[in-house]
C-alpha cells in the first residue's frame, strides 16, 4: 500500500489517494482544473472613504498537477498550482497570477527514525498564499509588483528508547515584496515593512506516556532579520525591528477516543531587539500558546478548532514622523473548520479565523487590529471527477488606526474536474 505524507505543517498531497476503476493501488499523479465566476466587493481591501474602493466581477482559472512516488523507504512528491484571476472592473492590471510549487520528501532511514523535508515557493499579487497568522491584512495598491515567499521545512523524528524520543525541526522562510522605493519614490515601501528572512529552530524531547498520551518539552528559537535596503521612514532602517525570539514550552498530545484528539503547547515568549532605537524597549516577555482539537464526528465529517498566541511581524511601522517604529504585534488567533457530507452528492465546508492584534512600540503602541475571515462552500458531485461548487468569503478588519478598517465580500460559482 502506498504511503501518503502526514507531516503536520506541511502541505499534504492527499488527492493522490484517488483510485482508478481498474486498480486499487493509489494513482501516483493527479490533474485538477477549476473554472469559477466570482464577484469581489472590495478587491483593494480599502476603506470606503479611500480612493480606489471598487468592486468587480471576474473569472478564475485554477489548474493543479501533482505527482507522488514511493521508492523503498522514501516517498517524494511535487505539486504545481497555478491561479489566474481576471477582474473586469479594473481599468488597468486586470489580471492577477499566482504560482505555487510544493516539494516533499519523507525517508524512514531507520526502524524508529524518519526524515521529512518540504519546500513551498509562491509568486503572487496577494500575499495570503499560505495559511497562518496574517501579518498584512491591507495592500498598498493593486498596481504593486509580485510577492515572493519561500518556506523550507526540515525535520527528524525518532525514538531513543522504547518511550522517549527526539524531534528536531527547522524552518527557513523568506518574504520578498517586489515593491520598493524605486517604484514608490518615497520612504515606507512595502518591502521596507515586510521583506524578511526567518530561521526557526524547534528541538523537543517527547515521552510516550501511554498509547494515547504524549508529553513533550521543547525550546523554539526564531531569528527574524528584515532584509530590505529601503527606509521605513527618514533615517529609520528596517533592521531596527530585527528580533530574536525564545520560546521554551511544554506540550501534551492526547487521543481521547478514536475520533477525538487534542494538542496543546504552552510556554513563554521572550523577544530581544538587537538593533532597537534609543527610547524603545530592548526586550519583551509574553505568554505563548499553540493548541488544536481534531474531531471526526462522522465518516465524512471533520472538525478542527484551535487557538494561538504569539508575537508577529506587522505592516504598521511609523505612523507619525519622528517617532520610533512599531516593533511587532501580540496576536491571539482563533481558527477552525468544519467539513461534512450533507446528503448524497452534496457536501459543505466552513472555515473561519479571528485575530486580535495589539501593536507594541511607536505611535501605534496600545492600539489594536481585529481581523475576521470566513468562508462557506458547497460542493455537488455531478459525475465521477466533476464537481459543481458555490461559496461565499468574508474579510473584515476593524482597526484603531485611521483609514485601515475595511470589509470585503466575495462570492463564486464554478466547476472542478479531477483526473
Amino acid at each position: 500500500m502506498k504511503r501518503v505524507f502526514t507531516s503536520t505543517g506541511v502541505l499534504a498531497i492527499g488527492v493522490l489517494g484517488l483510485t482508478t476503476a481498474d486498480a486499487q493501488e493509489p494513482k501516483i499523479w493527479n490533474l485538477q482544473a477549476k473554472l469559477r465566476g466570482f464577484y469581489d466587493s472590495n478587491y483593494g481591501t480599502l476603506a470606503k472613504s479611500q480612493p480606489g474602493h471598487d468592486d468587480s466581477f471576474g473569472i478564475e482559472v485554477n489548474p493543479v498537477g501533482s505527482f507522488q512516488q514511493e521508492t523503498g523507504p522514501t516517498v517524494w512528491g511535487v505539486e504545481y498550482d497555478y491561479r489566474m484571476r481576471f477582474f473586469e472592473g479594473r481599468s488597468v492590471n486586470q489580471v492577477d497570477n499566482q504560482h505555487k510549487v510544493s516539494l516533499q520528501l519523507e525517508n524512514q532511514f531507520h526502524d524508529n527514525w524518519t526524515l521529512t523535508a518540504s519546500d513551498r515557493f509562491a509568486i503572487a499579487q496577494e500575499p495570503g498564499v499560505f495559511e497562518g497568522v496574517i501579518t498584512a491584512p491591507t495592500r498598498l495598491t493593486r498596481a504593486q509588483a509580485s510577492y515572493y515567499r519561500n518556506v523550507l521545512e526540515l525535520g527528524v523524528k525518532g525514538l531513543v528508547t522504547d518511550t522517549i524520543g527526539l524531534n528536531l525541526g527547522y524552518v527557513n522562510r523568506i518574504d520578498d515584496n517586489q515593491l520598493d522605493n524605486s517604484a514608490l519614490g518615497a520612504n515606507g515601501s512595502r518591502s521596507a515593512l515586510l521583506d524578511a528572512v526567518r530561521h526557526t529552530f524547534d528541538p523537543r524531547v517527547f515521552w510516550n506516556m501511554s498509547d494515547v498520551t504524549e508529553i513533550s518539552l521543547g525550546y523554539q528559537a526564531m531569528v527574524l532579520r528584515y532584509s530590505s535596503k529601503d527606509l521605513i521612514a527618514p533615517g529609520v532602517l528596517p533592521e531596527t525591528r530585527d528580533a530574536d525570539f525564545h520560546r521554551p514550552y511544554v506540550g501534551v498530545q492526547h487521543k481521547f477516543t478514536d475520533v477525538l484528539q487534542a494538542l496543546v503547547n504552552v510556554g513563554v515568549e521572550y523577544a530581544e531587539y538587537p538593533n532597537v532605537l534609543p527610547g524603545s524597549r530592548a526586550s519583551t516577555v509574553n505568554p505563548w500558546l499553540d493548541s488544536k482539537v481534531l474531531y471526526d464526528f462522522s465518516a465524512d465529517g471533520k472538525l478542527q478548532f484551535g487557538v494561538r498566541h504569539q508575537r508577529n511581524a506587522t505592516d504598521v511601522a511609523v505612523g507619525v514622523v519622528g517617532t520610533n517604529p512599531t516593533q511587532n504585534v501580540q496576536t491571539t488567533t482563533v481558527f477552525g473548520s468544519v467539513d461534512s457530507r450533507l446528503y448524497g452528492p452534496l457536501s459543505g465546508s466552513l472555515v473561519f479565523q479571528g485575530q486580535n492584534s495589539l501593536f507594541e512600540g511607536g505611535s501605534a503602541n496600545g492600539k489594536r487590529d481585529q481581523l475576521y475571515t470566513g468562508g462557506l462552500t458547497f460542493k455537488y458531485d455531478i459525475i465521477e471527477g466533476m464537481v459543481a461548487e458555490a461559496g461565499y468569503l468574508l474579510d473584515r478588519l476593524d482597526s484603531d488606526l485611521q483609514g485601515r478598517s475595511f470589509v470585503r465580500h466575495r462570492g463564486f460559482v464554478g466547476l472542478s474536474y479531477s483526473y
